[in-house]
Order: C-alpha cells, then sequence, then structure tokens
C-alpha cells in the first residue's frame, strides 16, 4: 500500500452535506452525496489525491453484533460503504475486523479500498434535540399517508389530515419534523423527500414501539378459512394473510384485518386456532393504499410478531417490493 495515501483524521471537520455521515470528512476530499435515481442506490463520490472515487451507499441501523452479520450477508464489495448511526467502540472494531467500510452519523468513517485509506475515529455521537430525534404516532400515520400516495405530500395539509386520520395541527408538525431533519427541502413550491428509502427503514423501525401499541384490537372467534370472509369498503388484510397475498409463500395462521367494521358472518374454526383479530385502521377513509404501502405495513407487522418464520417472509417481502438492506431486529 501507498502510505502517503493513507489519510488519518480525529478532529472535528467541518460539515459539508446534510447527510450527518459526512461531517468529519476534510473539505479536501470534495465528498458529494447524490440520491440513486430511477431506482439505483445513492452514492458517495470523493476526490483523493486527485484521483476520483465513488462509493455505493447502504443504510442500515447497526445496533449490535447481529446487525454487522446480516449486513457481511450480503457481501459488500471494495467500493460499498455503510451509512449507519453513531457506533459504539466495540462495533467500530467488528467493521474494522469484517473489512466493513462505514461512515456513522457522528462522523466517524473507515475506507480500505485499492491504495486509499481512510480513518477518522474517536467523534463522540452528536447530541441532538430530543424533539428531532423521534417520531410521534401523529408523524407516524402522517408518513404513512405521505408512503401510500405518492402525490399527496404537495397537497393541501387539510387533504393531507384527512388522509392521514390527524388534525390539520399534526400535518404542521410533521412537516416541521421533516424539515428540520432533512428529509423534505424547506421553501420549496415542490416538496419532496430526500432520501426516501432511510426514511421508510425509520418508519419500519418504530412501527412497533409508537404506532402498534396504540391500535384499537377487537378479537372475534377463529376462522375456518380466511378466504370466505366478505370483505367490506376499506377492509385491508395485514400480516400474514397481507404476506400470503404479496409472496404467496406462507400459509397464514395469525388472521389479521385492518376494518373499521364488525365482520360480516363467517365459519367459525377449531377453538384451539388463534382468533380473527381486527384493527381499527390507523390511516384515514378515503386513503389509497397500494402494494408498496401494503408491502411496508405487512413487514411491520410480522417483524412485531418476533416470529422467525414471519421475519424470513419479511425479507422476501423486502426483496420484491422493499429497498433495506437489511430489516429492524
Amino acid at each position: 500500500m501507498n502510505h502517503e495515501r493513507c489519510v488519518r483524521r480525529v478532529f472535528t471537520m467541518k460539515q459539508l452535506h446534510n447527510e450527518p455521515n459526512l461531517i468529519g470528512l476534510p473539505s479536501e476530499f470534495n465528498a458529494v452525496y447524490t440520491d440513486g435515481k430511477m431506482g439505483g442506490r445513492p452514492q458517495l463520490k470523493m476526490t483523493i489525491n486527485g484521483q476520483p472515487i465513488t462509493f455505493n451507499i447502504f443504510h442500515a441501523h447497526i445496533h449490535r453484533k447481529e446487525s454487522i452479520e446480516s449486513y457481511l450477508k450480503r457481501r459488500p464489495k471494495a467500493n460499498d460503504i455503510l451509512f449507519c448511526n453513531h457506533l459504539s467502540d466495540y462495533l467500530r472494531q467488528l467493521c474494522h475486523d469484517s473489512n466493513i467500510n462505514y461512515a456513522d452519523d457522528s462522523g466517524n468513517v473507515r475506507v480500505m479500498t485499492g491504495d486509499i485509506c481512510i480513518f477518522i475515529g474517536n467523534r463522540p455521537p452528536i447530541k441532538q434535540d430530543k424533539s428531532h430525534q423521534f417520531m410521534t404516532i401523529g408523524i407516524m400515520k402522517c408518513l404513512f399517508a405521505l408512503f401510500a400516495e405518492k402525490d399527496l405530500i404537495n397537497e393541501t395539509y387539510a387533504n393531507i389530515a384527512s388522509k392521514a386520520d390527524i388534525s390539520v395541527g399534526m400535518v404542521t408538525k410533521a412537516m416541521k419534523y421533516l424539515i428540520e431533519n432533512n428529509h423534505i427541502v424547506k421553501n420549496k413550491r415542490q416538496r419532496r423527500f430526500l432520501h426516501e428509502p432511510e426514511l421508510r427503514y425509520e418508519w419500519l423501525k418504530n412501527y412497533g414501539h409508537i404506532l402498534a401499541r396504540h391500535h384499537q384490537v377487537t378479537t372475534y372467534p377463529p376462522v375456518d378459512n380466511w378466504e370466505d370472509i366478505l370483505l367490506q369498503p376499506g377492509d385491508v388484510w395485514g400480516g400474514e394473510v397481507a404476506a400470503t397475498q404479496l409472496t404467496k409463500y406462507n400459509h397464514p395462521h395469525e388472521i389479521l384485518l385492518f376494518s373499521r367494521h364488525q365482520p360480516v358472518k363467517y365459519s367459525i374454526g377449531h377453538k384451539e386456532l388463534p382468533p380473527l383479530k381486527v384493527i381499527k385502521p390507523f390511516w384515514g377513509e378515503s386513503l389509497k393504499i397500494g402494494q408498496p404501502a401494503l408491502a411496508l405495513l405487512t413487514m411491520a407487522e410480522l417483524l412485531l410478531s418476533k416470529d422467525a418464520r414471519n421475519r424470513e417472509v419479511a425479507y422476501l417481502i423486502n426483496d420484491k417490493y422493499g429497498e433495506f438492506n437489511t430489516l429492524p431486529l
């Protein structure tokens, strides 16, 4: 290796981009983050000693050893870089031992490729305003509506509120959250998500402890055959049944239906089967849920079950409809 090209930094550099993962890189690298276009992957472009380098960016939340093992399963290449949350000393060392290029959101960076070596370490977690760190149930509901209908983000706050089943004031708070956290551009006539896959991942990660805990659930006797249930306007299958419809892979055991209605009379199954669970939808009645949003909701419910079989199916759905490198644990 040409050691003249090995650059080490342990001090604070100015922020070059609204991507926190780039704050540790020195300005002479001319680091540029580009969004993936037409389904392509986001990229990081730098110039080191006059040599242009391009990395493919993979976003993931890394919080323990298993998260790194999951990332390694996709066999990252030398020009791949992991953009992730702040890594502990232990997790950074695991990345080094596994030859993983990474840039965490505190500005710690490790890149080893060809004759290029970059190491930026010892940066502590960045303290953020707690109000900007976490989503609320209102923000989660608003985001789901925006994910479900792509053009909704540029409609009036009143229309967004109706589709998301929240107040106009909550839409204002949600937009403020998105702007302050660099998810959408401020003062633009046409609103758009800057990094939608990253935001969808955060939604998926937060579904269980923010949104699902407030579900209004009613249980009914077990179903003999879920396909015999007559759906009513606005009804949406969830969990394992939705997974069956999306993948044709699994045979549903837990039967979950998002509905505002009492089920039409159906044939009751064996008493030892799980009950039919009907959850009141957390979205507005007029919201149209396409397959991408349904896939996201289904993965969220499957992961919430903590069932290994369901997690496997969630990965199948992600392979078909999603854009995540890994799924939350």
